[in-house]
């Protein structure tokens, strides 16, 4: 968190990290090289930062299985599963993948600060299970409300709500069974969204909790991932742009990596 996912100039302090004790996030490099879109050129995958998983982090690169599923028969999160039963009233959470922490943005603040960080979402899930309870999930609580929204501030960043029937614009196939076929063959994920942006307001004194969470649905097979930019937490008058520290490598050279965070 303090090394990886904040950006040096967003104005916050962390206290009181913690993590799930499985293997269950890495810091990943090179992301870059795992395409652009081609529809509209950007890059698919932030660069750097630390993706977090409901398997195991390196499954999302490299793979093209369909099915991969890793079982860490760990329990879920109860906030989590809190947000799933609201649709699915008979749904569990299971092999939760959790960093939590606390934070407070710089005191010389003279307006209502907003915080915010980007990411993408990617899962085997797709397109298999869309609109059912089989429904892998995952939230960013800020202070126990989710950010993990769309751009219009209310929907959730869900399978069943992210998909190639509903709010096609933010997501990206990659499956067998769509007509196109597998379009990019290094990246596990049978789905995944494009860049998206969590944001929520903080306190505008004292410490604010956020616990981000991803995890298996209904049952404990094919995995999920979330990517955390590099470099883009950050904690900014709401008059302001965020700033992001990391520019994006023209020419990857490598492929992708992820190795333990620490």
């Amino acid at each position: 968190v303090k090394n990886i996912l904040v950006d040096p100039n967003g104005q916050v302090e962390f206290q009181n990290i913690q993590a799930s004790s499985h293997a269950c996030f890495k810091h990943f490099t090179n992301g870059h090289v795992m395409g652009t879109n081609k529809i509209n050129g950007e890059y698919l995958m932030p660069d750097e930062g630390i993706i977090m998983s409901s398997g195991t982090p390196e499954d999302f690169c490299w793979n093209d299985s369909d099915q991969q599923t890793t079982n860490f028969y760990q329990w879920g999160d109860a906030d989590l599963t809190t947000v799933v039963k609201q649709n699915w009233n008979y749904a569990q959470t299971y092999d939760a993948c959790k960093i939590e922490f606390e934070f407070r943005c710089a005191d010389e603040m003279l307006f209502t600060p907003e915080v915010s960080f980007k990411y993408v979402f990617g899962s085997e899930e797709y397109y298999e299970y869309v609109g059912s309870a089989f429904n892998d999930a995952f939230a960013f609580f800020l202070n126990g409300e989710n950010i993990a929204l769309l751009p219009d501030g209310e929907t959730e960043v869900t399978i069943n709500n992210v998909n190639y029937h509903k709010n096609t614009d933010y997501f990206i196939g990659n499956d067998a069974s769509e007509a196109a076929g597998v379009q990019y063959q290094i990246i596990e994920a049978d789905g995944f969204t494009v860049h998206l942006t969590a944001k929520g307001e903080p306190k505008e004194n004292g410490w604010n909790k956020i616990k981000l969470v991803v995890a298996d649905v209904g049952d404990r097979i094919l995995d999920s991932w979330v990517l955390l930019e590099a470099g883009t937490f950050t904690c900014v008058e709401q008059t302001e742009a965020p700033s992001i520290s990391l520019s994006p490598s023209n020419k990857p050279s490598s492929k992708p990596t992820a190795k333990p965070v620490g």
